[in-house]
């Protein structure tokens, strides 16, 4: 994300997410479903958690990030979560773009893939009646285990613009989902919704005083009493509200500084990470090339080159586990030994 310089990232099933409130945000029940604002000039507010997704408005849309466990407990779990989404939707106001995306577990040819499924007629179904379009084009398999299939989805409202949309099947990551990567509006970066770049943040991470936020409040009514804006309209007194609650959280919270746009490698990075990232990166590819082929060759059942090429995939994948094990430890063993260099990595980390 840090390379390809990614604004907003919606995460389904992560390893691990730090819900803030702010900037990362994560569902009300396993943590499964997560929205993460990289962009340090856009805006979040509107927060919505559900046990199985959460929702918030980022810059300009009302995102969505959801998580369907492919074991559900019962039955209709899957029908409640889409009931329940339903809901949220519609009390979005009216008007508001909306980013639906997520691991749903469910395939559909309406998205490329070459399987439909229950769930998929179900997800469908809830599409259309929201009046959403499906923005996954071409049929690479979002989840690269066993035959591949298209489980990850996006769906965006009519008006929205999304000029790019693409799986990132060469892209090496620890998980066997691949990432997917698209572009809202034409791409620039004029043209992303995003909040003035004087824009202000606060940080909430350690809690709001009511001692503090109370004297804001009182200070900013002060500085522009309510009473002067009696019979204007009703735009008007929402922007006095808005004036009263910025001056209040200047007041109570300290501002979150804007960083640059250009984000760095990480200090423990080295060129050795690089080559092996890029074994990692060939194993992937000549998995996904063979999975590729053994669906085409599984078209006939009496092919006699099924069987071998059964056997490359699980000496791909054997391969591909190798190369795994041998970046993470790499990686382990290049933080440790920043850790233990004072003199030079840490004194660098400090002064950023």
């Amino acid at each position: 994300m840090e390379e390809e310089d990614i604004d907003v990232a919606i995460l389904s099933d992560p390893y691990r997410i730090q819900d803030n409130g702010c900037d990362s945000i994560a569902d009300a029940g396993t943590h499964r479903a997560a929205i993460l604002v990289l962009g340090k000039q856009i805006s979040v507010s509107n927060v919505i958690r559900d046990n199985e997704f959460v929702s918030a408005k980022v810059g300009g849309y009302q995102v969505y990030s959801c998580y369907a466990t492919p074991n559900p407990p019962t039955q209709d779990a899957f029908g409640n979560l889409l009931l329940r989404l339903e809901d949220s939707i519609r009390l979005v106001p009216r008007g508001t773009p909306l980013v639906v995306a997520g691991d749903f577990n469910a395939r559909s040819a309406a998205w490329g893939d070459r399987v439909t499924t229950g769930r998929g007629d179900e997800l469908c179904d809830l599409f259309a009646s929201l009046q959403l379009t499906i923005r996954n084009e071409g049929s690479v398999p979002t989840f690269t285990g066993g035959e591949g299939s298209i489980v990850d989805v996006t769906a965006t409202s009519d008006t929205v613009s999304c000029s790019f949309w693409e799986v990132l099947s060469d892209t090496f990551n620890y998980s066997d989902h691949s990432y997917v990567r698209f572009v809202l509006g034409d791409g620039s970066r004029e043209q992303r919704p995003r909040v003035a770049s004087t824009v202000r943040r606060w940080d909430t991470t350690k809690g709001i005083d009511p001692v503090l936020l109370e004297a804001g409040l009182l200070i900013a009514e002060w500085l522009n009493p309510a009473a002067d804006h009696i019979g204007r309209d009703a735009t008007n007194i929402a922007d006095l509200y808005e004036s009263h609650v910025r001056t209040a959280c200047d007041i109570a919270l300290k501002c979150k500084s804007a960083s640059s746009s250009t984000r760095k490698p990480v200090h423990w990075w080295t060129p050795e990470l690089t080559a092996l990232r890029g074994n990692c990166v060939a194993a992937k590819r000549r998995k996904s090339r063979l999975a590729t082929r053994l669906r085409r060759l599984q078209l006939d059942a009496d092919d006699p080159g099924i069987a071998q090429v059964a056997g490359e995939i699980e000496a791909a994948t054997t391969q591909l586990k190798a190369c795994k094990k041998s970046l993470k430890v790499a990686i382990a063993r290049s933080k440790k030994a920043c850790w233990n260099d004072p003199d030079n990595n840490f004194v660098t980390i400090m002064l950023r």
